[in-house]
């Protein structure tokens, strides 16, 4: 763990992790499956990383741009410059599993690659800064060397949210090629299926959630509608389920569909009719967006149940 503190600001920059070990570094990761039960258990293990990796970079994103004040405290808008950075990457990158398309193995061992190099580069620069910061080194270059260092460090968020964003894309087409696998032969096939057709009228949401200045307010509220008359049915069908704490199908159901996606989103959207700036804010593609963090609910954490139950 490395830390560098600002001189009379509280910020620090905390570097952990910078050689931890890769989630799936096993040696059935990436190797020649030989049934669909391993398949679906090697995707599983690698999609932990793939996690891990995006999740870092999505707080890099947060960090270095969208809550980056250096602009404001280098031009007296406010006192206090706080920024506090944690950094971890993977020391070695799992190779996506082969029983995945060639195609999107490809895309994969690249997404991974560029978001886990992004984040090791940006620490240096956010340490060059915080030097630069402590040894008051500003009031000789008039900020001229500080507002180099800021400007590649918001480059750097930027960059790092489009990965999030990238990886989170080939997490949904990963995780559902491994329930592909995984479902002829999964324990209760027939409730798989249903949490897999219920999974995809949430993603569907999550699409609508994701048009921007395009979004259409109505449609999200029917969809809204839709998804929490569903949520309110399966846990009275799943009900034995919904009683045992941690199943995933509680998980799904209960926890993910019910109250951290239908939940904040009938609140969201009560609070925003008429507010058309607080609609454009929540809709906005930037780290940490109200909608932003409801899609990652559905196209991460509702589908990693799914592939849990399955057998992942």
């Amino acid at each position: 763990m490395k830390s560098a503190t600002f001189a009379g600001w509280a910020v620090v920059a905390i570097l952990s992790c910078a050689t931890m070990p890769a989630c799936a570094d096993d040696a059935s990761t990436g190797a020649q499956s030989t049934t669909a039960t391993q398949d679906v258990k090697d995707i599983s293990h690698y999609l932990q990383s793939l996690a891990t990796v995006r999740s870092a970079c999505a707080d890099a994103a947060w960090t270095l741009w969208q809550s980056n004040n250096y602009d404001s405290w280098r031009h007296r808008r406010t006192s206090v410059l706080a920024m506090n950075y944690n950094v971890q990457t993977l020391s070695t990158l799992p190779q996506a599993p082969t029983s995945l398309p060639a195609d999107l193995q490809q895309r994969l061992n690249a997404a991974m690659q560029k978001a886990n190099d992004t984040v090791k580069a940006s620490f240096p620069v956010f340490k060059d800064l915080a030097n630069y910061i402590n040894a008051e080194d500003y009031k000789s270059d008039k900020f001229k060397k500080g507002d180099e260092l800021d400007a590649r460090l918001i480059d750097f968020g930027k960059t790092c949210h489009t990965a999030s964003n990238d990886l989170r894309a080939l997490y949904v087409e990963a995780a559902s090629a491994a329930i592909d696998k995984g479902l002829p032969g999964a324990p209760r096939a027939d409730v798989a299926r249903t949490m897999l057709a219920d999974w995809q009228q949430a993603y569907a949401l999550s699409q609508e959630l994701g048009k921007g200045g395009s979004i259409d307010l109505k449609k999200i509220d029917a969809d809204v509608s839709a998804i929490s008359a569903l949520a309110d049915k399966r846990r009275t069908e799943f009900a034995d389920d919904i009683a045992k704490d941690g199943s995933p199908v509680a998980n799904f159901y209960d926890r993910d569909l019910n109250e951290n996606v239908a939940v904040p989103l009938r609140k969201a959207l009560r609070d925003m009719k008429g507010k058309p700036a607080e609609l454009k804010e929540a809709a906005a593609d930037r780290p940490r967006a109200d909608f932003l963090i409801i899609r990652q609910q559905i196209d991460l954490t509702m589908l990693a149940d799914i592939l849990r139950f399955v057998g992942g």
